[in-house]
């Protein structure tokens, strides 16, 4: 910078207009080595300067405050846009009054915590860098140019509350976790409070692995918390659920003594379905709701019944059979028991516009309904109690005698099939389901149709089961293939959906699938068939009967696990 100098008494001004014009400019372009006794205007502040050796200072003799740096709470690097959080200014120089701006908005809480030190209540804003201006009382002020940021907190995607229940000892589907910023910055997770169950762990943004065996049913909580780039966060509290393996499926055989004998299935059966596997007869089942001396045949259209002679009680872990008669325990004969598991006694249901008596075992997707139809024709809808989608729905009249309705999610909602018969899928327009598909709370139904008004009647629900249960369809191929149903099923019931077929039930008991017998036949069992076997991932068919297996037809099936 050249210098001039000017002899003393050179500069006079007669006029009282004229005027010596200063070096002026904004803060950012103060002279960068300048020399004590430099002056300049500073046209950020409006006032004349001058360099002390040490710092620019305002004339007349007033020292500016200095702002060196702006820190936000914790390990912030950034306000949050809502405002409210504590700011802190460090610097030098502060005094009793100053203010504080940002932006032009004056906080509503300023505090002078020391001459190096002043807090504020952050006002709101939206994202972005703003300007911070303190002033004393004498005017004396500093400007720390974009000297705030403000940047929104992370914001949860991934709801609060439960991300899973899962079975012990079972390796989990990946769970994601999901949260954002506005500047669309990286977030990273971590768990601050309580703990993933054992086995389990967070991984980026993934919880992953396999669930510890557990005593009982065992609710895991814990508080993830989201941080974005400037170490803003934002906590949420969930939980995983594991709970103990308790089988809900088994296949007894047993020969008839014509007396009293008990079977272990390894757990309270609900609902058994019987059938004589060595001579004609129809089949009969029972479950708990109705009561165990009341019986329903699953191959015909009878109103329930009450037996003297068949199953004697559900037991803690089987069931008793007493009696000689032909149903379940005549002398000498073969017979064939399919137990499935719900949830024991029944609790009332007011999901659905009627109230429903419901036991229902959501872990394993099964549950039995009792319920009155309406007294006039109409649409309604009945609690099942599953909190998942029923994919496959059997109902009866108890005191009637139309037939067993079957839903089937892959033989469409429109349409019905019926168990005791061969039917295909049918349906049309009379809305047997209703005209709303069924959902995790409730199925509906519509009296007039396939169910009559002011009837007591009765459902068996199943919702799907990872590793348990697989209700699904497939073409055939009129030769050999095998259906993957993603596990080494125990029982399958598969039926021709696009024309005429019977309901053949196959088992893990009875040469490995085997051996056929028929829901809608009194049929003795069909040995050795040659067509069908249970194999680890599901069954394999082998020729092209039109039961099971023909070019071009579409099936349906169900199918449960061996769990023993």
């Amino acid at each position: 910078m050249s210098q001039t100098k000017v002899k003393s008494g050179l500069l006079n001004f007669p006029d009282q207009t004229d005027f010596v014009k200063l070096p002026s400019g904004n803060t950012a372009q103060r002279p960068s080595s300048p020399e004590e006794g430099y002056s300049r205007y500073n046209t950020t502040d409006n006032k004349l300067e001058f360099w002390n050796g040490t710092i620019w200072q305002q004339l007349p003799g007033v020292v500016p405050p200095i702002i060196t740096s702006i820190s936000y709470p914790g390990d912030d690097l950034a306000a949050d846009p809502a405002g409210g959080q504590t700011i802190t200014i460090n610097g030098s120089d502060f005094k009793a009054g100053a203010t504080v701006t940002v932006d032009g908005t004056t906080p509503s809480v300023i505090t002078l915590v020391s001459a190096t030190e002043i807090t504020f209540t952050a006002p709101s804003k939206t994202a972005g860098d703003y300007d911070v201006v303190v002033t004393n009382e004498d005017s004396g002020n500093a400007t720390a140019v974009d000297g705030m940021t403000y940047n929104g907190l992370p914001s949860w995607t991934t709801p609060a509350g439960n991300l899973g229940t899962f079975e012990e000892n079972t390796t989990i589907p990946t769970i994601t976790l999901v949260a954002a910023e506005p500047d669309s910055g990286a977030i990273s997770y971590s768990i601050t409070t309580g703990g993933l169950p054992t086995g389990l762990s967070l991984a980026g943004d993934d919880i992953d692995g396999t669930t510890p065996a557990v005593a009982g049913e065992t609710t895991y909580n814990f508080t993830v918390t989201a941080t974005d780039n400037e170490n803003q966060s934002t906590e949420r509290a969930f939980n995983i659920v594991v709970y103990k393996f308790v089988p809900s499926f088994n296949t007894v055989l047993y020969t008839g003594n014509g007396g009293t004998q008990s079977f272990n299935t390894g757990f309270q059966p609900d609902f058994i379905w019987f059938k004589a596997r060595n001579f004609d007869w129809f089949h009969i089942s029972y479950d708990s709701v109705r009561g165990s001396n009341k019986g329903l045949v699953p191959s015909g259209t009878s109103a329930e019944f009450i037996t003297t002679d068949g199953l004697a009680s559900f037991n803690e872990n089987g069931f008793t059979i007493s009696g000689g008669g032909w149903i379940t325990n005549r002398p000498g004969y073969n017979y064939v028991a399919w137990c499935w598991r719900a949830g024991g006694a029944a609790v009332t249901n007011t999901d659905g516009t009627i109230t429903s008596q419901v036991s229902a075992n959501p872990r394993a997707g099964f549950s039995i309904v009792s319920f009155n139809t309406p007294s006039t024709n109409q649409i309604f809808s009945i609690g099942h109690g599953l909190e998942n989608t029923p994919k496959f729905i059997l109902t009866k009249e108890r005191d009637g005698t139309l037939g067993w309705i079957a839903y089937h999610e892959n033989a469409g909602f429109t349409n019905y099939l019926v168990l005791n018969t061969t039917q295909s899928a049918t349906g049309g327009a009379i809305n047997v389901w209703g005209t709303t598909p069924p959902n995790s709370t409730v199925f509906e139904m519509n009296t007039g149709t396939t169910i009559n008004v002011s009837k007591q009647a009765i459902a068996y629900c199943f919702a799907e089961v990872a590793g348990f249960s697989k209700f699904g369809s497939y073409s055939g191929n009129g030769s050999t293939q095998s259906i993957n149903v993603g596990f080494a099923p125990a029982f399958v019931m598969f039926k021709r959906t696009d024309s005429t077929g019977e309901w053949t039930m196959i088992d893990n008991k009875r040469n490995n699938g085997d051996n056929w017998l028929y829901a809608n036949l009194s049929n003795a069992e069909g040995v050795n068939i040659n067509r069908t076997t249970l194999n680890s991932t599901g069954f394999a068919l082998d020729g092209s009967p039109s039961s099971c297996n023909e070019s071009g037809s579409t099936y349906i099936y169900m199918a449960f696990a061996n769990q023993f």
